[in-house]
């Protein structure tokens, strides 16, 4: 896609330093930018996504075996709200 946008001078001059400081058009850092403000996970890794997760749990002092048993639970929980019994 192409866009034609008008900028103000002191947003084009922002621009186009970072462009020069990352080695980069200006085209490509606003390409990127829009990219990471409307899809922001995409191009992030499985690590970097749950990162957030990972230190919650990490600073939580729960034990892995108590995480496993929490999203048993969970799942069964779950799986009853829906279908009644488990099997």
């Amino acid at each position: 896609m192409t866009l034609t946008i008008e900028l103000p001078d002191h947003v084009q001059q922002r621009l186009s330093e970072r462009a020069l400081r990352d080695g980069k058009s200006v085209e490509l850092v606003v390409s990127e930018l829009i990219q990471k403000e409307v899809a922001p996970d995409m191009g992030r890794t499985y690590a970097e996504i749950m990162a957030p997760f990972s230190q919650e749990f990490a600073e939580s002092g729960m034990t892995e075996a108590e995480l496993d048993d929490l999203i048993k639970q969970a799942r069964s929980e779950s799986w009853e709200l829906r279908h009644g019994t488990q099997p």
